[in-house]
Parts: structure tokens; sequence; C-alpha cells
């Protein structure tokens, strides 16, 4: 899209060009080639550091991005802000970054999660994954979120400010 040669290694590691991440479509044959289309037509952005926290209370859900129950437990992924809402009972050490893409076509592409999943952890990268309605949401360890950035427009997803 933007002329840029893109590839990807034999080992299927993400190489850099002149620090610019590169790549070429990853050939695995269960995922069909409409979605690598609807992969160059999807979009990202990032939305900033989120903690992840599990609650015995949770004061004013909207004030959460995600509350999540099960039997076990309550987990909430919010601001740092809002935590103050929250009867913390355990907390995970790092901030996770917010990655938000907006899939071309949500609900319908066989391989749009493997083949974004797969290329971030070909790039060595901690995820979280989770999706909204219309919206699939990657968290990954604030510190790496640049390189992850870099991962998701190699494989061709278009990065929005």
């Amino acid at each position: 899209r933007c002329g840029r040669k893109r590839w990807l290694s034999s080992s299927g590691k993400l190489r850099r060009a002149n620090r610019r991440a590169t790549f070429a479509p990853m050939t695995d044959p269960t995922i069909p080639a409409s979605t690598l289309d609807v992969i160059r037509d999807s979009t990202f952005r990032r939305l900033g550091p989120y903690r992840w926290v599990k609650a015995s209370r949770v004061g004013d859900p909207t004030r959460h991005l995600l509350v999540m129950r099960d039997d076990r437990e309550t987990t909430v992924v919010t601001r740092e802000a809002d935590l103050e809402d929250l009867d913390v009972l355990a907390e995970n050490p790092d901030r996770w970054e917010l990655l938000a893409i907006d899939c071309a076509s949500p609900f319908y592409c066989v391989g749009f999660v493997a083949q974004i999943s797969g290329a971030l952890t070909k790039a060595g990268l901690d995820i979280l994954f989770t999706s909204t309605f219309s919206r699939d949401w990657v968290f990954v360890k604030q510190a790496q979120a640049e390189h992850a950035s870099e991962v998701l427009t190699a494989i061709g997803i278009q990065k929005r400010e």
C-alpha cells in the first residue's frame, strides 16, 4: 500500500530494513486468501496503558474497559486512575498497552485472529487477546508496544493515529 517492500524471513521472524518492519504474507494453507485481503483492509491504533486486576467489588462498571465474570473470579481491565473504584484482590504487576484492531469483516474471517496472534508470537511478544462485537483488542506489555505496532503494520494492518 505504501510502496515499501515487506517480508518475513523463512523462519517467520520479522526482519528490519532501515529500522522499518517489513514482511511477506505468511504462507499458511489453512488461512484463506480472503483473510489476507481483510487484514490489509483493517486498521489499528494504540490506546494506552491498562491494568489487569482481580476484584471482589466493582463500583461503577462503566468506568472500566472490561469487566469479566466467571465462576471463579471477576477480572477488570482498567486505567490506573480508575483502580480506586475497585476492591482489588490481586493485580498483574505489568502495564499492558491496548492495541485496538478494527477488522474490516468482523465475525466472518477465518484465520484473522490466528494470523495476528501468530505474527506477534513469532516476534516473541507476550499477548492477551479479546474481542468485542466489532473490535479485536490485543494487549502487549507496555515496553513492547512499539514493536507490536511494527509487527501489525508489517503483516498489512494499517495504523491509525
